[in-house]
C-alpha cells in the first residue's frame, strides 16, 4: 500500500478493511501512548483519524483518503497556504497557556542520550535555563504527518522529551525551514513551488512564533533522527544542516 509518504521509524503501517494497523515487532509503550495521544486529541483546528484497538504491538486508526503534504503545496493558492497558516496559528494558540525557564539540564541529559550529540555540550556551558511555551503538543508536527483532506487532519502522535508546544514549532520549521519532509517524496512535481510554500510559512512563523534558542532545540530535533535511518542521503542532510545550525548558536 502506498502511503504517499515514506517514514524514518521502527513502525509498519498496513491497510486492512478501510483502516490503517500501525504496529511494531515488538512490545512497545512508546506506540500505546501515540494511540492514546491521537484518541484523546481535541482541537478546532485540525482532526486526527479515530483510534481503536490498541495493543502493546499496534493500534487501528480510521483512513484518511487525502492529498500528502507535496501533493497540497504543489497546488496550493495563496488562500490555501493562508488558511493552513490560520489553521496553524489557532492551534498554537489553543495549546499555549503560558511560558517557563526550563532548566539546561533537562537539554544536556538528552543530548548525553545521544552518541552523536555529545559534541554540543561546550555549546551550553553558559546557559542556565532556556525558555519555552507551557502546553500540551503534538510531538512530531512535521507536515508529512498531515493529510490534506476536506479537512486537515494530523496523524502520528509521539511522546516528547519537552512536553511544550515549543517542541511542535521547532518541528513545523524542520520542513519549513529545512525542508525536511522533501527527504520522503519520491517525484517531486514542482519542487521551487512547494519551497515557495514552505518559505512563505516560515516567514510568518518567524514573525509570530520565533522561538528563543531555536537553533538548539532544532539541532537536538534533528540529533534524534540519527539512530532511526540507515541512509547515507538522509545522514548528509542531517550533518549539513546541523553544522549550519551550529555555526549560530
Amino acid at each position: 500500500m502506498d502511503f504517499k509518504v515514506k517514514g524514518y521509524s521502527k513502525y509498519t503501517l498496513t491497510l486492512q478493511d478501510d483502516s490503517v494497523i500501525k504496529s511494531s515487532k515488538e512490545n512497545d509503550g512508546r506506540l500505546v501512548l501515540s494511540a492514546s495521544k491521537q484518541k484523546n486529541f481535541k482541537s478546532n483546528f485540525f482532526k486526527t483519524p479515530m483510534v481503536f484497538d490498541t495493543t502493546n504491538l499496534s493500534f487501528k486508526m480510521e483512513y484518511i483518503n487525502g492529498e500528502s503534504f507535496s501533493q497540497f503545496f504543489t497546488r496550493a493558492t495563496k488562500r490555501d497556504l493562508d488558511n493552513l497558516i490560520n489553521k496553524i496559528d489557532g492551534y498554537l494558540t489553543e495549546r499555549i497557556v503560558g511560558e517557563m525557564d526550563l532548566p539546561i539540564q533537562i537539554l544536556i541529559d538528552k543530548i548525553i542520550s545521544i552518541p552523536e550529540g555529545k559534541k554540543l555540550l561546550p555549546l551550553l556551558s553558559n546557559k542556565k535555563s532556556v525558555k519555552i511555551k507551557v502546553g500540551l503538543s503534538h510531538g512530531d508536527m512535521t507536515l508529512s504527518n498531515m493529510i490534506f483532506a476536506e479537512d486537515i487532519y494530523l496523524i502520528d502522535f509521539l511522546d516528547s522529551y519537552i512536553e511544550s508546544p515549543t517542541m511542535d514549532i521547532v518541528k513545523l520549521r524542520q520542513d519549513t525551514h529545512l525542508y525536511w519532509s522533501l527527504n520522503m517524496v519520491d517525484n517531486v512535481v514542482d519542487l521551487t513551488k512547494i519551497k515557495l510554500g514552505l518559505n512563505y510559512i516560515d516567514e510568518w512563523i518567524i514573525n509570530k512564533y520565533n522561538i528563543e534558542n531555536y537553533e538548539l532545540f532544532q539541532v537536538i530535533n534533528l540529533l534524534r533522527i540519527y539512530p532511526y535511518t540507515t541512509s547515507d542521503k538522509i545522514k548528509t542532510y542531517l550533518d549539513t544542516n546541523i553544522n549550519k545550525l551550529c555555526e549560530l548558536l
